[in-house]
């Protein structure tokens, strides 16, 4: 990922699209590193890397309003083979054209994407108040206006919510709510660790 980052070359103002790709990139890493960089930049993403022969394979996740397997499809003559799905597609190709690929991609990205599409924007399910969320379950104690949880329960609280998992951007996307009006602040436990309270999560509320 650190290398990945290194290597990019990214201005939000100029480019639709991120294409990067390198000698050595393991094929096991590539989704994972272009699910990063799609979520942090919001924008379509492909991570190639390439063998010691010149051959690549890569990984492509897309945002909204961007279509892979139509992108790609309209860069097909610079490939070996494609496939996936609006969302995530993977690529083969030849390392001789990369660097055409690369600037057809942003070009396609250009043309299918609006203005509005590289904004990145929360879908909410549900707007809750604090008022109306149930912590008793999780309280262990209360003092000066601030909740100590209980870290065992609250993860056990985290685990009934994974069993409607997995979760995917079509058909089954995950669940977010928004406390509206709330300073709600939770502080991880390893933040805790030095005041003996590794085994608690703190909770902040507003005034």
């Amino acid at each position: 990922m650190n290398e990945a980052e290194g290597r990019l070359d990214f201005d939000p103002k100029r480019d639709s699209a991120i294409v990067i790709g390198a000698p050595g990139w393991h094929p096991g890493v590539l989704g994972i590193v272009a699910s990063r960089f799609c979520k942090k930049h919001h924008r379509p993403t492909l991570v190639i890397g390439f063998d010691e022969n010149g051959m690549g394979k890569g990984s492509g996740r897309s945002i909204d309003g961007l279509s892979m397997v139509e992108a790609l499809g309209r860069c097909s003559h610079l490939l070996e083979r494609f496939g996936g799905h609006e969302m995530a597609a993977g690529v083969t190709m030849r390392q001789e054209r990369f660097e055409e690929f690369q600037q057809a991609f942003r070009h396609t990205a250009r043309e299918l994407l609006a203005d509005d599409d590289l904004i990145p924007r929360v879908k909410l399910d549900a707007e809750l108040s604090l008022e109306a969320v149930d912590f008793d379950f999780l309280l262990l104690h209360e003092s000066g206006g601030v909740r100590w949880f209980n870290k065992e329960r609250f993860e056990l609280l985290l685990d009934w919510l994974s069993r409607v998992a997995p979760f995917a951007v079509t058909g089954m996307p995950q669940p977010q709510a928004a406390l509206a009006g709330s300073g709600a602040l939770l502080l991880d436990s390893a933040e805790a660790a030095g005041y003996r309270l590794d085994h608690l999560l703190k909770v902040l509320e507003k005034p």
